[in-house]
């Protein structure tokens, strides 16, 4: 549905869009890191993030327009920043040297000085504008005639992540979301609580099997991977002064007041 939402988008909007995918390598990055930390989602968005910069310098484009939202998207507890990448990959990952080439520390450091040598900005639309989605999801069903689906709908395996937040932390994204709505004036916190008596069971979701199958894994190994997300395991690999300076980062830049 992303896919077809985004080229309904760009047929109206008459803009160029490029895709880009690896399939081979994304899955192997997704396993590995689901089989060490019980979490998958870092490649994505540790690695998603780099490769828009990276273009940017590439294509020498002059401003990077972000969509994130601080006081509306849900954000996990514990991120991603190119050290934990690193030191997770450094355990166990195959041709460990090419993807930190890629997407390690020194390939960050070299993008952000690229970035300042070629004076790209970078924009998070969202942190200047009242971002309400209700609202915006009409307009943009209206205009461009696009499909709006669940929070995170386009990605098939987000259910199975859900589900291992939960493991994590006791509960998942929509409680984080629910808790930013209702901060936010979009929600009250009796409608909250009955949507997440329905919305966060506890329970695997029926997507599993079709994740297991796309991963290659089993039944078995992806409950010992959830044995680690639960039990903070992947904490490990957040050692490092430099890991530390980024985790601090993080938390200012979600704590930092909008308005």
């Amino acid at each position: 549905m992303a896919k077809e939402n985004i080229e309904l988008a760009i047929r109206k909007l008459k803009v160029d869009h490029v895709f880009l995918k690896n399939v081979p390598y994304l899955k192997a990055l997704f396993r590995h890191f689901l089989l060490k930390t019980g979490n998958f989602c870092v490649p994505c968005n540790l690695c998603g993030l780099i490769t828009i910069f990276r273009f940017a310098v590439d294509k020498d484009i002059p401003l990077v327009i972000m969509g994130l939202s601080r006081r509306t998207d849900p954000v996990l507890p514990d991120g991603a920043n190119p050290w934990y990448f690193k030191n997770v990959i450094k355990d166990g990952f195959p041709s460990q040297q090419k993807y930190l080439s890629l997407y390690g520390p020194m390939a960050v450091i070299k993008l952000v000085s690229d970035f300042i040598f070629h004076g790209i900005r970078i924009i998070n639309l969202p942190d200047y504008l009242e971002w309400d989605e209700e609202k915006i999801s009409r307009i943009l069903q209206r205009e461009l005639g696009v499909r709006i689906g669940e929070e995170h709908s386009d990605c098939i395996a987000h259910q199975v992540a859900d589900y291992l937040a939960q493991r994590r932390y006791g509960f998942g994204y929509k409680t984080i979301k629910y808790s930013l709505l209702i901060r936010n004036g979009f929600m009250n916190r009796d409608e909250a609580l009955k949507k997440i008596m329905v919305e966060e069971t506890g329970k695997l979701p029926a997507s599993i099997d079709d994740f297991l199958k796309i991963l290659g894994i089993t039944i078995e190994d992806f409950h010992i991977a959830e044995k680690k997300a639960a039990s903070m395991d992947f904490k490990k690999y957040y050692k490092g002064c430099l890991n530390q300076a980024a985790i601090t980062y993080r938390k200012i830049f979600f704590q930092r007041r909008l308005f």
